[in-house]
């Protein structure tokens, strides 16, 4: 009888021990899944990160595109209007120039007027004295003569 019961607290045991080396099989499986899952959460959440850092990569890049673009833009604008400047201050310049030849060919002009009136006038004041001279001769000549012609 004693066997009997030995044999079943044995079967019993032995079912028991089998229970535990499933329940422990399982247990590893589950485990395992668990690793499996952690790691491709792991994964995803590194992908995710990268794709994150990417992204944010993206952004810096394209704000650095942005100012370089700005900035050659403002350069840009700020050389034509130096150029624009200069180009004035030429203009100015030539201006100036053309205002300063144009003085130099009028006080030059006025001078030369002012000499040739100047002549004009010494020749008619010679023209005029010539005449006066002339008139002169003429009456004392013809004074003389006809003070001549009464005394004879």
């Amino acid at each position: 009888a004693k066997s009997m019961a030995e044999e079943r607290e044995q079967m019993y045991k032995g079912k028991i021990k089998q229970q535990a080396r499933e329940y422990q099989a399982q247990l590893v499986e589950l485990m395992k899944k668990e690793a499996v899952d952690e790691a491709a959460s792991e994964a995803i959440r590194q992908a995710e990160q990268e794709k994150a850092w990417r992204k944010r990569e993206e952004v810096w890049e394209r704000d650095r595109a942005m100012r370089a673009k700005l900035m050659e833009e403002v350069m840009a604008v700020r050389r034509q209007q130096l150029e624009e400047r200069l180009e004035q201050n030429r203009r100015e310049r030539d201006n100036a120039l053309r205002e300063r030849q144009k003085m130099l060919r009028d006080v030059e002009e006025m001078h030369t007027r002012d000499v040739l009136q100047s002549q004009v006038r010494r020749h008619i004041a010679k023209d005029h004295q010539r005449e006066i001279l002339a008139q002169v001769w003429f009456y004392s000549n013809h004074h003389i003569q006809s003070n001549g012609i009464n005394a004879d």
